[in-house]
């Protein structure tokens, strides 16, 4: 079953920037290491061929972007950005492994509302959306609403337990 969760509290975005940085090996240790000594829990971590970004409670700013300025000296990366009022939405299910097209499906209504996805991560049968923080909200409702009635992957659990519990259960004569 689909579990689609909203964040209620902001988080921030704190990206580094490099061209070498996907050359260099252990790069996302020397940052991870550098955060957990500090105790700076984690939402997500995103990546691209240049860069990292790294989502942390929002009340968490300012002090993961001290520890990542401090560990950027010791990396091949050069810059660093934050982004902050941002809000996570995570949709999790074993659906998103086995449903081809689900994720096409449920950004359909985001689409239609022309709400800006900032980011987006996902790992097998979770996928994190990140939205300017009263965008969020917004999506949140729409995907509840949209994802039970639109796509299939309800219905077709529905029809499989009613086939258990005829089996288990036999229709009254």
């Amino acid at each position: 079953m689909i579990m689609i969760k909203h964040y209620r509290r902001p988080v921030a975005g704190i990206t580094v920037g490099g061209e070498k940085a996907r050359l260099t090996a252990g790069v996302l240790t020397k940052f991870t290491n550098a955060l957990a000594a500090k105790e700076v829990s984690l939402y997500a971590i995103g990546n691209g061929e240049n860069h990292i970004s790294f989502f942390v409670d929002e009340a968490e700013a300012e002090k993961t972007t001290l520890i990542l300025t401090d560990t950027i000296s010791k990396t091949p990366f050069e810059s660093m950005s934050v982004k902050r009022n941002m809000g996570l939405i995570s949709i999790t299910g074993p659906e998103l492994l086995n449903t081809p097209g689900l994720l096409y499906k449920m950004l359909a209504p985001i689409e239609k509302e022309k709400l800006n996805i900032l980011s987006i991560t996902s790992s097998y049968d979770s996928i994190l959306m990140i939205f300017d923080y009263t965008d969020a909200e917004k999506a949140y409702k729409l995907l509840n609403a949209y994802i039970p009635l639109k796509i299939g992957v309800f219905k077709k659990a529905k029809e499989r337990v009613k086939e258990i519990i005829k089996r288990i259960i036999p229709p009254k004569k």
